[in-house]
């Protein structure tokens, strides 16, 4: 009777320590997901800001030549 209570309450430990397993694990996934979509994001962003650089880099050359050509 006793060694089935402890193989029982055994059973019970390790179930609990595999729930709390895959809870961790859950939680470093999505972490892992927000951060990859925060990263995303920040490369996206990234990318318009150099867009819209590279294009008022080039209307300030055309400006310069409209100038020189007054």
């Amino acid at each position: 009777m006793e060694n089935e209570n402890h193989g029982k309450n055994e059973l019970v430990k390790q179930q609990e320590r595999m729930a709390a397993m895959k809870r961790e694990e859950f939680y470093r996934r999505k972490q892992a997901e927000a951060k990859a979509e925060i990263d995303r994001k920040i490369a996206e962003e990234e990318a318009v800001i150099r867009q819209k650089e590279q294009e008022v880099m080039q209307m300030e050359m055309l400006e310069m030549e409209l100038i020189k050509k007054l």
